[in-house]
């Protein structure tokens, strides 16, 4: 079937193509996803901070002007 554009329209979705799983458990599974796609991202800085830190420590210990 064609409109006046020439354009066909989409014919509509059947049911099968419905989600079968609760909203919110989609976005639940969103949320943990990304939450693990972000914490891997982020893995690199709590340790290049904690070696700085120690590095730092290192050097202000070593400096002898301390306190």
């Amino acid at each position: 079937m064609r409109t006046p554009t020439g354009i066909c329209p989409r014919p509509p979705r059947p049911a099968v193509w419905l989600p079968t799983t609760p909203r919110w458990a989609r976005t639940g599974a969103h949320l943990i996803r990304s939450s693990y796609t972000a914490g891997l991202a982020h893995a690199d800085a709590p340790l290049l901070r904690g070696a700085l830190e120690n590095f730092a420590t290192g050097l202000w210990l070593l400096d002898g002007q301390g306190a």
